[in-house]
């Protein structure tokens, strides 16, 4: 819960970019590596207008409190400024948004126009 007030506070860190990135500015996008916030450290920034099946976004990875790793998916358009987070648990032990299942659901949040982020609650392990 810890982790997910931490990334609520990113967003609320940077509306403007925020805002920036919902009127669909790529440039923005990639701005935001190695901006930080309390506690927060953001590692990449890339703007994604090719995954199938799913809006152009905006993906930021990175770090909280050095030990919480975090995917990011900002739609770049339409987005309806609201926020989702899906936490991976014990059992991930890695970030991956494009596995198949309940880790996937940032990627169904992302198509309703929400924010979506998924941490690995600082559990680092294969994942299975």
């Amino acid at each position: 819960m810890r982790s997910a007030f931490l990334l609520g506070l990113l967003l609320i860190s940077f509306p403007a970019a925020a805002e920036k990135l919902s009127a669909g500015s790529e440039s923005t996008c990639e701005a935001m590596t190695g901006v930080t916030a309390p506690a927060t450290r953001l590692e990449k920034a890339s703007f994604i207008p090719d995954k199938p099946g799913l809006p152009h976004f905006c993906q930021i990875e990175g770090e909280i409190r050095d030990r919480i790793n975090f995917v990011l998916r900002m739609p770049v358009k339409n987005w309806n400024g609201k926020f989702s987070v899906a936490g991976c648990g014990g059992f991930c032990g890695s970030l991956n948004p494009e596995k198949p299942g309940y880790s996937n659901s940032i990627n169904e949040a992302l198509k309703l126009g929400y924010a979506a982020i998924m941490t690995d609650s600082g559990h680092k392990a294969e994942s299975w």
